[in-house]
């Protein structure tokens, strides 16, 4: 029986370990045309030059309407400025310009600060012994008006 069993297997001369790395060359053969980098790079289509050039296009139009914009209002801003400074060249004597204010000294200073001070004790105050905490649970003999 068991020299019917080896009839029906295939006798090779390549062994086991040979069989492996044969196979494990072709799948990576095979992952490095999948992943080649010419196959990444393809050529553009009509449909894509179009819509490149479109998108160019309106990016051209809209940053001339920026420029545009911003060049008026850099002219309406030297106008403003130009009729500004004709006014004050022409009419010096119209406005009065303020007199500086006078530096007043530290001492005048001082002299306007309110200092508010604590309740002084008079002198029988002062000999009194100054009341205790309170704790939780306990009370003092001499001190009857807190609990």
């Amino acid at each position: 029986m068991q020299s019917g069993s080896n009839e029906m297997s295939t006798p090779t001369d390549v062994s086991l370990y040979d069989q492996l790395q044969e196979s494990k060359a072709k799948k990576q053969e095979y992952y490095d045309q999948l992943h080649r980098p010419s196959n990444y790079v393809r050529g553009l289509n009509e449909y894509d030059v179009k819509y490149i050039e479109e998108e160019e296009k309106q990016q051209k139009i809209e940053q001339d309407a920026k420029t545009k914009q911003e060049e008026l209002e850099l002219e309406e801003f030297k106008q403003a400025q130009s009729l500004q400074s004709s006014k004050t060249l022409k009419a010096p004597d119209a406005e009065v310009p303020a007199q500086p204010r006078k530096k007043r000294k530290a001492e005048s200073r001082m002299q306007n600060l309110v200092v508010k001070k604590g309740k002084t004790p008079s002198k029988g105050e002062a000999n009194l012994e100054k009341p205790r905490p309170k704790l939780l649970g306990t009370s003092y003999s001499n001190t009857d008006s807190d609990a």
